[in-house]
């Protein structure tokens, strides 16, 4: 063997070495992402008379397969980003009794927004622009693992 075929066996090796860490690591992060979800799950048909409004941010951070028709709890969906003008979300809000998900937090008692971040003044900003008397308050706090999620509702 040359030097330079020991020299290219050695990067390869390294090479596959780093690459399998970056696989385990992506491998535990979709196990844990999984693992909440689950949790979530569970929160949600625990509390099958209510509704949930999830931060778009907060659960873009959820596999795509987690958002598949049989992975879905009925009464939680993501609030924000292109789905909030989406033809799914209007007949979802209109059955609820409201045209949009600011109406629904607002107005009615057993909607709820669930997000991870804990400075969620924009939504009382939100809020306050339309519905005036209207405050967001954290109702209750789920931890699961180390993440926090912060259930609001109006009042």
């Amino acid at each position: 063997m040359t030097g330079y075929q020991l020299l290219l066996s050695i990067l390869l090796i390294i090479c596959t070495f780093f690459l399998s860490g970056q696989s385990l690591q992506t491998q535990k992060e979709k196990t844990v992402a999984q693992q909440e979800w689950n949790q979530l799950r569970t929160y949600f048909r625990e509390h099958s008379d209510e509704t949930f409004l999830m931060d778009c941010r907060t659960m873009g951070a959820y596999t795509s397969g987690i958002w598949s028709s049989t992975m879905m709890e009925p009464n939680a969906f993501m609030a924000g980003g292109w789905l909030t003008a989406s033809p799914l979300m209007q007949e979802r809000f209109q059955i609820l009794g409201a045209v949009d998900g600011g109406e629904a937090i607002a107005t009615l008692p057993t909607v709820h927004y669930i997000t991870a971040a804990s400075d969620y003044s924009w939504l009382q900003d939100y809020i306050c622009t339309r519905y005036p008397d209207t405050h967001i308050v954290e109702e209750s706090r789920l931890c699961i693992g180390e993440k926090t999620f912060f259930i609001l509702s109006a009042e």
